[in-house]
């Protein structure tokens, strides 16, 4: 667990290698999305329509039957701009984030005890968000969105006569505070 948060923590630094390290732009608290009860991440805006955020996750036991750690690497794209006064936006985006669970019940390669191509890797997510975000004076920002993962999206394919997308999903909570 300790190196998953080492090597979570060294993600900016590694892929900054032969450029300088830049602070991140804001902080995130999330809670729900897939992410966990509680999330903590850091973000850089990267320009006035995209954003790079990775977060780290935990679900107590209490709340999931199993202590969960997530760790993931969003990329949100902000499709819609709404100015209210001279103080707060709304935005509209779309993300995408890869999602990895530390649990010893899931898995990155299937386990020996299972037949080849028996299920697909669990510890690995591919996460589709839409959302909305409520900006105040450029430096806090209150957001709600909803999360598909792939396998959801891939059932409703597959069955949409039986599906309903308002059943699939998860919905996330959460603030960002600019601290540049």
């Amino acid at each position: 667990m300790k190196y998953l948060i080492i090597i979570w923590i060294s993600l900016f630094s590694s892929l900054s290698y032969g450029f300088e390290f830049k602070t991140p732009d804001y902080l995130s608290l999330q809670t729900g999305g897939y992410t966990g009860f509680a999330t903590l991440g850091v973000g850089y805006k990267l320009n006035n329509i995209w954003d790079l955020e990775t977060q780290m996750g935990y679900t107590p036991y209490s709340l999931g039957g199993i202590d969960i750690t997530t760790f993931d690497l969003k990329v949100r794209w902000y499709h819609s701009k709404l100015i209210l006064d001279d103080n707060m936006l709304l935005l509209g985006y779309f993300s995408s984030t890869f999602l990895y669970s530390n649990d010893k019940d899931m898995f990155v390669v299937l386990p020996a005890k299972y037949p080849r191509k028996y299920y697909d890797p669990s510890a690995i997510r591919w996460l589709f968000t839409f959302g909305s975000m409520f900006q105040i004076h450029d430096k806090y920002s209150f957001y709600i969105d909803y999360s598909y993962t792939d396998v959801e999206l891939t059932k409703y394919y597959n069955n949409y006569e039986y599906l309903s997308l308002q059943n699939l999903g998860s919905i996330g909570l959460g603030i960002k505070y600019k601290i540049k």
